[in-house]
């Protein structure tokens, strides 16, 4: 693009942002992505504008640079360097019943049960026993071998009576998942979840690893509880209590795009899944969106599956047009039903629609160590994001195209015959796909 070309092209996306902001007295700033020429160094524009004050984020996977841009320093960098394309780098959100994901106004106190193995501490009190009243009778010295006593707590340390507290939740029940475990459980399969983050204390998830790419945060722990409520329902530990996940052995990593609210960019999801590319990620799991359709998070996710990912993303929850990135071809689009396998009212349809999940009433892990109940295609996506972990175990190296026409034939119809826009090709059956 020559620059004369690039400074009418910079006039008319801010002529676009000032209809959403400007006008209404916001700092004349708005959140871009430039694209640069392969000649130019990321890391020279990059610092260009830090040199200005500008906090800016290279995208190596893109060849791009994000930051909050004004019609001055976009006019600048044009002259200065080769770019060929700026988009607005969009807002994404983590998606919940009726449209963006509200927390369980309750977060239930349930978890108690697996914290109950501190009543074996107890024994504090048979250390103050007898021995210290009995000192009057100092001619009898055999008492003080009485101490033996206690170190009898030792049997109250065996908690794992409480066995039947594991919960499998209807929606794995549903999609089979439990009918699989004693052939697959997702062994040696890596989950990336693109989320709020996990929480890395639960009992019940065992982190494997993660990245954080969030402003001013320096974990990729879960300080919403979104990603590890979606992170429970892929890979939930088979440890006899709390609930367990479709793909309980599978390797769970924390990729935080998302703030505490559940609000992120698109740059911060491009960045995300740079980072699963580069470590090997079998699977991504995107229980976030936005209506608006993005080109360089549309171009990230091709390169994600020509890297041998399979994405598998939330339809959405607006009961309308399937949200992106659920919406692209190189993702997984899924919906949701209720526990009739009737459409969920809140699921997005349309023709970009794969399969459908359980999405109502969904139980799994929540942030604080405990556990909740939550709807949404967010979700009914981690049922189909732990499949493809039991997919890929039986069908190392497998494409995102393979499990497609996999689910394709081997999901349950449900609807109108055949493929249709509210169900997809149906409700995925974990028994069938991997018969």
């Amino acid at each position: 693009m020559n620059r004369n070309s690039l400074f009418m092209f910079v006039l008319i996306i801010l002529m676009c942002f000032s209809t959403t902001g400007f006008a209404a007295g916001r700092p004349e700033t708005t959140g871009v992505i430039i694209r640069l020429d392969k000649s130019e160094s990321l890391h020279k524009v990059a610092n260009t504008l830090r040199g200005q004050g500008i906090e800016a984020r290279e995208l190596g996977l893109i060849h791009g640079v994000a930051f909050k841009g004004s019609s001055k320093s976009l006019e600048a960098l044009g002259r200065k360097f080769s770019i060929e394309s700026i988009h607005i780098d969009t807002p994404v959100y983590a998606l919940g019943r009726g449209g963006r994901w509200r927390p369980p106004v309750d977060p239930p106190e349930e978890p108690d049960p697996p914290e109950e193995p501190d009543p074996p501490e107890e024994p504090d009190p048979p250390e103050e026993p007898d021995p210290p009243e009995e000192p009057d009778p100092p001619e009898e010295p055999d008492p003080p071998e009485e101490p033996d006593p206690p170190e009898e707590p030792d049997p109250p340390e065996e908690p794992d009576p409480p066995a039947s507290t594991e919960v499998i939740d209807w929606g794995v029940l549903k999609v089979n998942a439990n009918d699989v475990w004693s052939r697959y459980t997702g062994q040696g399969v890596k989950v990336a979840v693109l989320d709020t983050g996990i929480d890395r204390s639960h009992p019940d998830l065992d982190v494997a690893g993660g990245a954080y790419f969030v402003r001013r945060v320096r974990s990729y722990n879960d300080d919403n509880g979104h990603g590890t409520h979606v992170a429970g329902t892929i890979a939930a530990l088979d440890n006899t209590f709390g609930v367990v996940g479709v793909a309980p052995a599978s390797s769970l990593y924390a990729v935080k795009v998302l703030d505490r609210y559940g609000s992120g960019s698109t740059s911060y999801v491009i960045q995300g899944i740079e980072w699963a590319i580069k470590n090997g990620m079998d699977v991504i799991n995107l229980s976030l969106g936005s209506a608006e359709s993005n080109p360089d998070l549309e171009d990230a996710l091709e390169l994600a599956e020509a890297a041998g990912i399979i994405v598998v993303a939330a339809a959405g929850n607006d009961g309308d047009a399937i949200d992106f990135p659920g919406a692209y071809a190189s993702t997984i689009a899924v919906g949701a039903i209720d526990q009739n396998e009737t459409q969920a009212y809140f699921s997005d349809w349309g023709q970009e629609l794969d399969v459908v999940a359980p999405g109502l009433e969904i139980y799994s892990t929540y942030k604080g160590s405990s556990y909740a109940t939550a709807s949404g295609t967010s979700m009914a996506t981690p049922h189909v994001a732990g499949l493809a972990a039991l997919f890929l175990e039986k069908h190392p190296g497998a494409s995102l195209s393979d499990f497609r026409f996999a689910l394709q034939e081997f999901s349950v119809d449900l609807g109108a015959p055949g493929f249709d826009p509210q169900y997809g090709y149906g409700l995925v059956d974990a028994m069938k796909l991997l018969q």
